[in-house]
């Protein structure tokens, strides 16, 4: 009868005991699964705020270039001049690829419960026939 009972009761309390650690064991990866995906997401915002900094400021440099015209004095043929404003405009462009990339992966994390997946492969640098701009019908780029 009652060391019966005390046995059944014994074994259920170390049967809960066991599983008891498992859920244990269970949430404490589930925080480490959640401070890296934390990690991941907070670099990759950071480097959205980075890109878009630097956008920002290419941005602001090809604006004046292209505002001051030829009033600027620096010593180099205009065909230098738009193949470096060309190769400028597609910095630009390439990274507005790039934080489109990062905010499309940023929203996955946020969706998928924080998987991290590996980075992008890197892209190619602009050849050269990439970097001619070209001219509008009215003669600008």
């Amino acid at each position: 009868g009652a060391e019966e009972l005390r046995e059944k009761v014994a074994l259920l309390d170390h049967k809960q005991q066991r599983q008891l650690a498992k859920w244990d064991a269970r949430i404490k990866q589930a925080k480490q699964d959640l401070v890296r995906a934390t990690t991941a997401s907070t670099q990759g915002l950071e480097r959205v705020a980075a890109l878009l900094e630097s956008q920002a400021g290419l941005e602001t440099v090809l604006n004046k270039t292209q505002k001051a015209g030829s009033a600027i004095s620096v010593p180099s043929s205009g065909q230098e001049e738009a193949v470096e404003r060309g190769r400028l405009v597609q910095m630009v462009k390439l990274q507005g690829k790039e934080i489109d990339a990062l905010k499309v992966e940023i929203n996955m994390l946020r969706r998928k419960g924080g998987h991290v997946y590996s980075p992008a492969p890197p892209v190619p640098a602009p050849q050269q026939e990439m970097l001619e701009p070209s001219v509008g019908p009215d003669g600008q780029y």
